[in-house]
């Protein structure tokens, strides 16, 4: 166990030294992932030395005490090291201890805005569980809950080893700017068989793969028979070879669906599986009201916009029987001042919606605000609308309606429609 923290400290290190001298080099997150130790960590992108030492010295703070090392106290001096905004991911396989300090969590998470994320293994939860009427047992897991409840985080029971169920929660659970998700593990003996599913909002898949350096003398061939896309095709890898033997591939588009890694320990040392998802709608207005991801910009509404708020004025310029086209998009206060007018395009044309098929979207956002100088300035942003996340109805007088004449106002309702990570 002492060897896998050190691994994937090392690492950790390695890619921060590696990138800090280019700061374009760095993900949004740095997400530390460790499958042999159980444990999930994701802290903010560092932007300074002194950001950069903060997660340095978090990484120090590690132990070797397997699944009770994110009990309540351990959390409270990771939150403490970690920088605002942050996602937190603990992987528990012991229902851990210092749950008397579950208040202090939630108060230091809520101030730093972290979202706290539990992931309870097969038998960490089956012995909670088990254990409802033991009021010590009981505590903890209701206490998982309710952190993650009140800190806007979520409670999955999933199997340690279960790669499929966790990648696909942390591609839900993701809510800021498109993040990496980074898969650290060591292949310790044997051959080990990795599943992970590619969902659609998936863009890019990048592997790197430790060889071990006896078989400097492997094709591509070689490496490429490790993967199983879903539709068993052969995967366009880019490879190369580098002094120190390490192979690295990427797949743009990839296909949805259930992809498999074996890892020889004769063959593979260790791997890394970097998925980078897409944004999705709410989030994308939560980062537009923060000053901290846009400096220089100040925040038009002072309150964070919620996706499933939205209000809008629609002006439709064109319709068809049973779908609108959309040209003009008006976000409106309460009092109906507009905020913020928005195109809605796709390849420079405009796009058409219906109630039953929604496509994907790239909503091209021109945002005014006013920097430190009172100097007027706009930004674009371009974001993409997973279908799935999105619901929209049209209604005119209060009633529902999907035809309207040109030049009507309508009032389009967005609905968001999050997955219940526990159904994955």
């Amino acid at each position: 166990m002492d060897d896998d923290i050190a691994a994937v400290k090392l690492r950790v290190r390695e890619i921060i030294d590696s990138a800090s001298s280019d700061k374009t080099m760095l993900p949004c997150e740095i997400i530390v992932v460790a499958f042999e130790i159980q444990t999930f960590f994701i802290v903010s992108k560092p932007e300074t030395e002194g950001d950069l030492e903060r997660l340095l010295n978090f990484l120090d703070s590690l132990t070797t005490f397997g699944g009770t090392e994110f009990v309540m106290n351990a959390i409270v001096k990771g939150l403490s090291l970690s920088n605002d905004q942050c996602l937190v991911y603990i992987f528990m396989d012991e229902s851990g201890d210092d749950r008397e300090r579950g208040n202090e969590v939630t108060t230091l998470a809520k101030r730093k805005n972290c979202k706290i994320n539990f992931l309870l293994s097969g038998d960490v939860n089956r012995r909670l569980m088990a254990s409802q009427e033991t009021k010590a047992e009981g505590k903890a897991y209701l206490t998982f809950e309710q952190i993650a409840l009140e800190t806007g985080g979520i409670k999955v029971d999933v199997t340690k080893d279960n790669i499929f169920n966790i990648t696909q929660i942390i591609s839900q659970t993701i809510n800021t700017l498109p993040v990496p998700i980074l898969l650290v593990n060591s292949v310790v003996s044997g051959s080990n068989l990795y599943n992970f599913n590619i969902d659609s909002s998936v863009e890019t898949i990048r592997f790197l793969i430790n060889i071990k350096p006896a078989f400097w003398f492997l094709t591509n061939d070689d490496v490429k028979s490790l993967f199983t896309s879903p539709d068993h095709s052969s995967t366009d890898f880019l490879l190369t070879f580098g002094s120190i033997d390490v192979k690295i591939g990427q797949i743009n588009k990839p296909t949805v669906g259930l992809w498999q890694f074996e890892a020889n320990s004769s063959f593979v040392s260790s791997f890394e599986i970097t998925l980078v998802t897409s944004i999705q709608f709410e989030h994308s207005f939560n980062n537009l009201n923060n000053e901290s991801a846009h400096p220089g910009l100040q925040s038009i509404d002072t309150d964070p916009i919620k996706g499933y708020k939205l209000y809008s004025l629609i002006r439709v310029v064109q319709t068809t029987i049973g779908r609108i086209v959309l040209d003009e998009l008006e976000f409106v206060d309460s009092s109906n001042n507009i905020l913020e007018k928005y195109k809605l395009t796709k390849n420079n044309e405009l796009i058409y919606i219906s109630e039953t098929e929604i496509p994907l979207v790239d909503f091209f956002i021109k945002v005014h605000g006013k920097n430190d100088k009172n100097e007027i300035i706009e930004r674009l942003y371009s974001h993409k609308i997973i279908p799935r996340t999105l619901e929209l109805s049209v209604t005119i007088d209060s009633h529902s309606s999907a035809y309207m004449k040109p030049g009507e106002e309508a009032k389009i309702g967005f609905t968001l429609n999050n997955h219940n990570p526990n159904d994955l």
